[in-house]
């Protein structure tokens, strides 16, 4: 999502909350998604890295206030797992999604980077969702933040993800993710 009159751009991380990011920033600002969408044909796909923001928009991104939500990667990826049965008729055991080399594109350096260059000016973390939320929404002049809603694709999970995992699952997930495990000091 990209708004070139306050001059932001927002990266939706799959599983992080975007959705309810994205809900809260049209209603407030009175934007429509879909007037922004059309009026920007590229824009197909609702989770857009900064390096395809940066390809697309006119604009030097330099001169845009970028941020990106993140999420702790093995709660994250079970979360993926459950949207995906409920919603995409997935049949994939979860430990063979964790596996797959797909997961890839989903790493917080592919999605906040140009050129290979971490680039973002903030990051909303869930585990402090509307205490960074408002943060990012006062650097884009929204002084009385709205509220968050919840809003979870009808993955309303009660386990811990912990459970989900194996030994050698954990693994791959830590491996795959090690570079936001270490920078925002995510633990299992």
């Amino acid at each position: 999502m990209f708004n070139k009159e306050k001059k932001f751009v927002f990266v939706h991380n799959p599983k992080c909350a975007g959705t309810s990011i994205k809900n809260a920033i049209s209603e407030h600002l009175g934007l429509d998604e879909n007037q922004h969408n059309n009026e920007n044909r590229f824009y197909r796909n609702p989770h857009l890295t900064l390096n395809q923001y940066n390809y697309y928009i006119d604009d030097d991104l330099n001169d845009y206030f970028k941020f990106i939500s993140t999420r702790n990667p093995w709660d994250r990826m079970v979360s993926l797992h459950h949207h995906r049965v409920l919603n995409a008729n997935h049949k994939r055991p979860f430990g063979l999604m964790c596996r797959v080399g797909q997961l890839k594109y989903l790493t917080f350096s592919n999605l906040a980077s140009i050129n290979g260059e971490i680039c973002m000016d903030f990051v909303i973390k869930f585990e402090n969702l509307q205490e960074d939320f408002d943060k990012a929404m006062k650097k884009i002049g929204v002084n009385n933040p709205p509220k968050l809603k919840k809003f979870d694709h009808g993955n309303n999970r009660r386990k811990d993800y912990r459970s989900c995992y194996t030994k050698e699952t954990k693994e791959m997930i830590g491996d795959m993710f090690a570079e936001e495990i270490k920078r925002f000091n995510y633990k299992f």
